[in-house]
């Protein structure tokens, strides 16, 4: 059998149905070959025994009288059966009365012991022993030896018509087999030729006819139906590559501009925080930039991760797959496993492309939200650094506001919230500079006592109200580590801190800010652990007096 493999399906449907059908003929055949010698062998001994009858009721006055020379010319008369090649007949007591031999048989055959009604085949010939019987009982026996020539001769004649039937048989059943295997296989040897056409020119658009209902019409509707859903398939992942490529593209273009615009800003940055006393704001500002961007490199980073691991790779797989079995495709597809779990295959992989591509919108979209982030800290600072020294009309809470979006990605990393408690107040003519640097470093400041704290509820709470009728309050207070008490009159000195990293500038120069604008800075903590809160306080100074004035 394992010949057949490399055969066409045309030829392995052929010689499947000689070999089945030169099987079943010889299996007939030797069947009824066994039930003629049966039957021949049948008729043999009833044959002998009809003769032994007629022998023995011809001899039975003989015996009776002992005239032998009367018993053997009856058996004389068996001449004219040429098979019989002995017979004789016995006396009561088992000796030989009379007796036949046929020319052959002549000092060849003795006869045998005399036995009761019996017979066998031995020796390549038949013998059989029948009593004679009276009236007062039995007189003697014959017994008749049948060479088995005759039923050879017959046998083999037999035999030979046999296998003359089965050689027209079996040609007969050639034909009709050449003529009738079309049927099966040019529909499977047209979907072969065109899956082979499919893989060589990646011509999806090409399918096979059906004119079936039958196992075939269905292995070619779905052959047909996996064809298209490849098609539609190719056509999704070329537009998701090019959409891809695409975003990739603006994706980088717009990383070098935001880099450059980065780089020009930070230049531009820290030479006006140095000029204006805004190092300290300009360092948090780079800061919160620089956890954005590790958040624009994650960003990437996973977008290159989908590309690198997209499953569109596996889809030559199964090509490569169907290649090496060209030449026998539908019986791959029809009964093969992995053959089966082709268009299974292909719908998984269509799943999993689509989820990729919604991952890459998803990463593209939080990617963009991050350079909008950044572009927004930028435009802010931007915006702060060209107005030192002078005062606007400002909410307190927009100020606030903008401080809170610098410092934001740091305190969302460190999972920090973030609690307001304002009083409704009015416009104030404000230095937003200057207390934005305050503000920036205050937070700043509590979220580095948080981080170092144990404390599971991190909290800071940002209160603005009015005191007194001449000023206004902005204190940022924590539940973080605390300062000791010894340490409280040292904070705003030059050059002190308690970080490894520090270097004593930030509450100074939030200080002399403050002092600047005609307000104070001061700060309270019950001890280490207890947390601690600083104030600012500023002049009152409403838009809506000034415009009264």
């Amino acid at each position: 059998m394992a010949g057949l493999k490399n055969l066409t399906i045309r030829y392995k449907l052929t010689a499947i149905v000689m070999i089945i059908s030169v099987a079943v003929l010889l299996m007939t055949s030797v069947a009824y070959i066994a039930y003629e010698q049966k039957t021949l062998r049948n008729e043999l001994v009833d044959n002998i025994y009809c003769i032994a009858k007629m022998i023995g009721d011809n001899c039975e006055a003989a015996l009776i009288f002992d005239d032998s020379e009367d018993a053997g010319a009856t058996l004389a008369t068996l001449q004219a059966v040429p098979s019989i090649t002995y017979a004789c007949i016995y006396t009561p007591d088992g000796k030989v009365f009379a007796e036949y031999y046929s020319n052959d048989a002549v000092g060849v055959v003795s006869p045998p012991s005399c036995k009761t009604n019996c017979h066998n085949f031995e020796n390549g010939s038949f013998n059989l022993f029948q009593q004679i019987e009276g009236e007062d009982g039995q007189v003697g026996t014959v017994f008749i030896k049948t060479n088995l020539d005759e039923l050879y001769q017959v046998m083999i004649q037999n035999i030979e018509i046999t296998i003359v039937l089965i050689i027209v048989a079996s040609f007969i059943a050639y034909i009709l087999c050449i003529k009738l295997q079309k049927i099966i296989s040019e529909p499977i040897l047209k979907l072969a030729n065109t899956a082979q056409d499919i893989s060589r020119n990646h011509e999806y658009a090409e399918c096979t006819a059906n004119h079936s209902g039958d196992e075939i019409g269905v292995l070619i509707e779905s052959f047909n139906e996996m064809v298209h859903q490849i098609q539609e398939r190719e056509m999704a992942l070329r537009e998701s590559e090019e959409k891809i490529r695409s975003f990739n593209e603006e994706l980088e273009q717009r990383v070098k501009e935001r880099t450059a615009e980065l780089k020009e800003t930070h230049e531009k940055l820290v030479t006006v925080s140095w000029q204006a006393g805004m190092a300290e704001v300009a360092t948090d500002v780079l800061h919160n930039v620089g956890n954005v961007l590790n958040s624009v490199n994650v960003s990437v980073n996973l977008i290159t991760e989908n590309i690198q691991d997209s499953k569109v790779l596996k889809l030559k797989e199964v090509t490569d797959m169907m290649n090496e079995r060209l030449d026998d495709i539908s019986n791959f597809l029809a009964h093969d496993p992995k053959g089966q779990r082709i268009p299974s295959y292909l719908n998984k992989v269509s799943s999993i492309l689509t989820n990729e591509q919604t991952n890459t919108l998803h990463q593209l979209q939080t990617l963009s939200k991050n350079v909008e982030h950044i572009k927004e800290i930028v435009r802010m600072q931007q915006s702060y650094a060209k107005v030192s020294g002078i005062e606007l009309e400002m909410s307190i809470q927009e100020l606030i506001d903008d401080a809170m979006q610098i410092n934001m990605s740091s305190l969302k990393r460190h999972h920090i919230n973030v609690e307001y408690n304002f009083e409704d107040l009015p416009k104030l003519y404000i230095d937003k500079q200057k207390v934005l640097q305050i503000l920036v470093n205050l937070i700043n400041n509590a979220k580095d006592a948080l981080a170092e704290s144990d404390q599971t509820d991190k909290q800071i709470t940002i209160t603005v109200c009015k005191e007194h009728d001449d000023m206004v309050s902005l204190e940022v207070a924590d539940n973080g580590i605390g300062i000791e008490a010894g340490n409280l009159d040292k904070v705003f000195r030059h050059g002190f801190t308690t970080k490894p990293e520090g270097h004593g500038f930030g509450l100074h120069s939030s200080a002399l800010a403050a002092k600047e604008m005609k307000g104070r800075l001061t700060i309270l903590s019950d001890g280490i652990g207890k947390g601690a809160s600083v104030k600012l306080n500023l002049p009152f100074k409403p838009v809506e007096m000034s415009n009264e004035k």
